[in-house]
């Protein structure tokens, strides 16, 4: 197993606060300096403020500023310890391409998409606002980035930039790429019913996944297989798509995931003590172990 897919990348965030005074203006109004409005040029990261306070003169007003910053680590498994990726750059939801080459992230606040290589260098931003995004995923090939919008739409990009396509409307998330990068499998909610659907790259067509009302969180185990999670239960089940025919994989689980090369399916189980675990053969239940 390679390191990358023995670390699990996680936001940190952390709040700075500063204080800063503005000057009354001219005939008794108030007027917020510069600094203080967050419009100064020279900050990319503009301060949101709060707990505004005029000096006891009159003369003066305090305000908190506050500027959000993350840090994105992993977890070093020989370690024990999280430790900074990526310079440990204000950032979520990353994720690599299977050789390891490139990286894709989220940037915090903005939400803008941005991707580089594996050690940092060659950040190029891959949206803009006011698009917000979330949960991108990297092809197998290391081509294209899938990733949702908070408008309920899934988009794909080239890595360089360039050719930015819209593959699903109206409530669409978690896009998942297929082993040979020909198909996405994405969630669509409608109130509060979930189904599965697949974006076909060779017919251009989006389609509804039969039986999968219900299901959500789909993940490709295999060429024609994914697993989902049954709406109210925290069972695993995977899809046969050559026979449209559902099985259960695990009792219960909380957070899953398959690995860069799709050869083992990691998941988290429930309870007070929750246990990592990972499968070299998905299909089988048997194969499943502690990590």
């Amino acid at each position: 197993m390679s390191k990358l897919e023995q670390e699990r990348a996680l936001p940190g965030v952390r709040g700075s606060k500063s204080w800063h005074m503005g000057p009354v203006g001219t005939a008794g109004n108030r007027q917020l300096s510069p600094s203080l409005t967050g419009t100064d040029s020279t900050d990319p990261w503009p301060l949101s403020y709060s707990q505004t306070v005029s000096s006891r003169d009159g003369t003066r007003l305090f305000a908190v500023g506050t500027k959000r910053r993350g840090e994105l680590v992993s977890y070093d498994t020989r370690s024990k310890q999280f430790v900074p990726i990526l310079s440990g750059i204000s950032a979520f939801d990353v994720t690599f391409s299977a050789d390891g080459q490139w990286a894709a992230y989220i940037s915090y606040p903005e939400g803008t998409l941005w991707r580089s290589r594996a050690d940092g260098m060659e950040r190029l931003q891959l949206t803009y606002p006011p698009m917000q995004v979330f949960l991108p995923f990297i092809s197998p090939d290391g081509k294209r980035v899938a990733f949702g919008t908070f408008q309920g739409e899934v988009y794909v990009v080239n890595i360089d930039g360039s050719e930015l396509q819209k593959i699903a409307t109206a409530f669409s998330l978690a896009a998942n790429w297929s082993p040979d990068g020909n198909r996405i499998i994405m969630i669509h909610m409608a109130g509060t019913e979930s189904k599965e659907q697949i974006f076909n790259f060779r017919t251009g067509q989006l389609s509804v996944v039969p039986s999968s009302q219900g299901f959500g969180g789909g993940q490709w185990v295999g060429p024609d297989e994914f697993v989902a999670a049954w709406r109210g239960t925290r069972a695993l089940r995977v899809l046969n798509l050559n026979t449209n025919t559902w099985s259960e994989l695990v009792p219960e689980a909380v957070n899953w995931a398959h690995s860069l090369d799709y050869k083992y399916l990691y998941y988290t189980t429930g309870g007070t003590e929750p246990v990592p675990c990972a499968s070299a053969s998905p299909t089988e239940k048997s194969s499943f172990s502690p990590v």
